[in-house]
């Protein structure tokens, strides 16, 4: 990928580059803010171990991870935050901030609806790239499905959902019904002074009803963790919680079809957990498909 411009990398492929080109430098300390969250297995195996070696040759690495499962095995100390404060020193103390706990199984849907979106032969190559991004791909999506994508970065998970969503013309897709997409990036999803007006807009837009916005804002508050942030503005958030923003206003338009790039990322598992039972229960009369490097 060297000879590749910027702008025909993948966004995990992007979060490798910036990293790399940090560690170029050679520096005596570096800070790095969830530097696996968009990374595959594989990227994020050989992201640590460079790490590693540059740390065992005199450089200091600290870093903010939420993936700890990944990294466990390869720093020397474990430092554990909550709400601005250090909780503790050492992994005992993950679970105290719901990190490092397994999810309990979702039941599949018991049955499947109508076809909601279908796609033939989605070809597409970005402008420079030596590669196609997509290649011949079909993809049908029926009435209560949840389906996950997955693959490598750089694999066209982010340009198949850019597709469905409309936003590049890639082949013939019949969409029946209202989609809406979340980007990889939450930032370029929010605009409004706080996070209740982020949350109304959709339904306000789609003329719904004041008692009826006030309702979905409240459920998609509740159900995303959301209903102590309403009063805050958006960009003065996390990002893990930027992106709950993000797709909680897509969620409150309630569309026949969700599609989410990389959903999980900067979350900590009890915020997953409560993720993927909120969009369990809102695939019950739609579809959602998300892309995703959290197995």
């Amino acid at each position: 990928a060297q000879s590749r411009p910027s702008t025909a990398l993948s966004g995990g492929q992007l979060a490798r580059l910036v990293v790399a080109s940090a560690m170029a430098g050679s520096p005596p300390l570096l800070l790095l803010d969830e530097p696996l969250a968009q990374l595959d297995p594989e990227g994020a195996r050989m992201l640590l171990e460079a790490l590693r070696r540059i740390a065992d040759s005199g450089t200091a690495v600290v870093m903010v991870e939420h993936r700890v499962h990944l990294v466990k095995d390869t720093v020397d100390r474990v430092v554990v935050m909550n709400e601005g404060c250090v909780v503790g020193e050492g992994p005992q103390h993950l679970t105290e901030v719901g990190l490092g706990i397994s999810l309990d199984p979702i039941p599949p849907p018991s049955s499947l609806g109508e076809v909601l979106i279908r796609a033939t032969a989605l070809n597409h190559r970005y402008a420079g790239a030596d590669t196609m991004a997509l290649h011949d791909v079909d993809v049908a999506v029926a009435a209560g499905e949840r389906v996950a994508i997955m693959g490598p970065n750089g694999s066209g998970k982010s340009t198949l959902l850019k597709a469905l969503a409309g936003w590049i013309n890639a082949g013939p897709i019949v969409q029946n019904g209202r989609v809406v997409d979340v980007p990889q990036d939450p930032d370029l999803a929010l605009f409004c002074p706080s996070v209740a007006d982020e949350l109304a807009y959709g339904p306000i837009e789609h003329r719904a009803s004041s008692r009826d916005t006030a309702d979905r804002v409240h459920a998609v508050a509740e159900a995303l963790n959301l209903a102590e942030l309403l009063h805050r503005a958006p960009q003065s958030l996390s990002r893990g919680q930027r992106l709950r923003v993000a797709v909680g206003a897509a969620m409150s338009v309630q569309p026949d079809v969700l599609l989410l790039d990389e959903p999980t990322s900067g979350q900590d598992r009890r915020e997953v957990a409560r993720l993927m039972r909120a969009l369990t229960a809102a695939s019950d009369r739609g579809a959602v498909v998300f892309a995703t490097h959290d197995e």
